[in-house]
């Protein structure tokens, strides 16, 4: 997976981030207003960051002054090497062991992935951890008729609307927030309690 990203065929072409389109700031409006208020309200003290990316957007979140430790974890070793902190590693959402957190953020991840993968990502993070919340990317309810409605190899893209997956039995969100971009297909944002679904 490493190999394809640096093909270029994640990023997108876009100069601003090597994290792709969906990382850029002007398709971050919704989750750089999001993400703070979840905190806020639903009193996170930790906060794990899967996949990072190249943290472009997420940098301008001020976690110190929100009170909230952050981690995160990417896949692709040259881009953690690159970040270069302490507090984000190596890390493979369907295979390592995840950190005992308040929150995992899992934004713009799921429809990149194979049906298998989708169920051993949930698997490894829900099953295995103690984190209490997921705040996680779902395309809208147009997506449902859109022909990139189809599986697909981890890796690729596809529409993928969680409502439609049975929220992968999460149960129903807490909330459902907007996540604006450019893109053609709507995005939201999915806030689960995963205590519910063990």
């Amino acid at each position: 997976m490493a190999k394809e990203f640096w093909k270029g065929q994640w990023t997108g072409g876009y100069p601003e981030t090597v994290s792709g389109g969906g990382s850029t700031m002007a398709n971050t409006v919704g989750i750089r207003s999001v993400l703070p208020d979840v905190i806020t309200r639903y009193k996170i003290k930790s906060l794990f960051d899967a996949p990072t990316g190249d943290r472009n957007w997420i940098k301008t979140i001020d976690f110190d002054s929100l009170g909230c430790e952050y981690f995160g974890g990417e896949y692709v070793k040259e881009i953690v090497d690159d970040i270069n902190m302490e507090s984000v590693t190596q890390f493979d959402v369907r295979t390592d062991t995840p950190p005992d957190v308040d929150l995992w953020l899992c934004r713009d991840l799921l429809f990149h992935f194979s049906d298998q993968d989708v169920e051993t990502t949930m698997e490894n993070m829900v099953d295995n951890s103690k984190i209490k919340y997921l705040l996680v990317t779902s395309h809208g309810k147009n997506a449902r008729e859109h022909h990139l409605n189809r599986p697909i190899s981890t890796g690729d893209f596809r529409a993928l609307v969680l409502e439609d997956e049975d929220y992968l039995g999460l149960g129903e969100p807490l909330e459902i927030f907007d996540d604006p971009s450019s893109s053609p297909i709507d995005k939201i944002l999915l806030l689960f309690d995963l205590d519910k679904a063990r």
